[in-house]
């Protein structure tokens, strides 16, 4: 299929971008638990991670120039958010929790979907890192491919001390300290935190979520999340069904299995 028939395709589909909620994240931080907690609410359809998105990003800056990405990122947008049989009458938001290697790329995002909403999620670093390697320890190969993509960057490692209440000490002294697991999180994490400060500074509305606090007070950050997104309240009691069940039950990587593995710092 060319991509002027792909576009002509997703042209009758008609606009869907305030229909469109982006999930921003850090990885390994709850946002598949908010995505369930959301398609519970039974007016939401969501993904995790769509790869189609991660096959578009790969081809950003190598195969097309700005007005064609952002033409292929609405165009697979409307297509993600099609009308879907028998449920669309009750669909009111579709909710797409982008991998971090669309972090880079929230501007064409922005401007494929201009009245979507933007929520970050994020969690305690060093908890993030311990889950990186507890993941590695399930998923043989993994652990070589976020090796590989490590660079001895002082900023990356500043953002990283920012985030994690360590702003006290200095580059070294961090870095020796903390060594291991930032390095060993340091490429995932950093394109979801540093994309969500650009969005920031860009002015761009973009509520935070912490994934202690969503463990903490799930009441209050399920409801003032429904109403940022414009859900109605109701349907809270049934969102809040989603915390007792590992959303990620189906994974290599679940809950469960995760949790059976000791993290041994060298």
């Amino acid at each position: 299929m060319s991509l002027q028939t792909f576009f002509g395709l997703s042209e009758k589909l008609g606009k869907v971008d305030n229909k469109l909620v982006f999930l921003h994240n850090t990885s390994r931080c709850g946002g598949s638990l908010m995505v369930n907690i959301l398609e519970h609410t039974g007016c939401v359809v969501g993904w995790n991670e769509p790869r189609v998105l991660d096959n578009v990003a790969r081809q950003l800056n190598h195969t097309w120039n700005r007005k064609t990405s952002k033409q292929v990122f609405q165009a697979t947008l409307r297509m993600l958010a099609k009308p879907y049989g028998g449920i669309d009458s009750s669909v009111s938001k579709y909710v797409i929790k982008p991998s971090v290697m669309i972090a880079p790329h929230w501007r064409l995002l922005h401007d494929a979907a201009p009245k979507a909403a933007h929520i970050f999620i994020y969690r305690d670093l060093n908890v993030v890192a311990q889950s990186l390697i507890r993941v590695s320890s399930t998923v043989p190969g993994s652990m070589l491919s976020y090796i590989a993509s490590l660079t001895a960057n002082p900023h990356a490692y500043a953002v990283c001390a920012h985030w994690n209440g360590m702003e006290g000490l200095g580059y070294t002294d961090m870095a020796s300290r903390y060594d291991y697991l930032l390095e060993v999180c340091y490429r995932t994490v950093r394109n979801g935190i540093l994309g969500f400060h650009e969005m920031q500074r860009s002015g761009l509305h973009i509520p935070a979520i912490k994934y202690e606090d969503l463990l903490s007070h799930p009441d209050s950050i399920v409801a003032a999340l429904l109403k940022e997104i414009g859900i109605p309240a109701q349907v809270l009691p049934r969102a809040l069904k989603a915390m007792e069940v590992d959303s990620q039950s189906q994974v290599p990587f679940s809950q469960e299995k995760t949790a059976k593995l000791k993290l041994n710092q060298p």
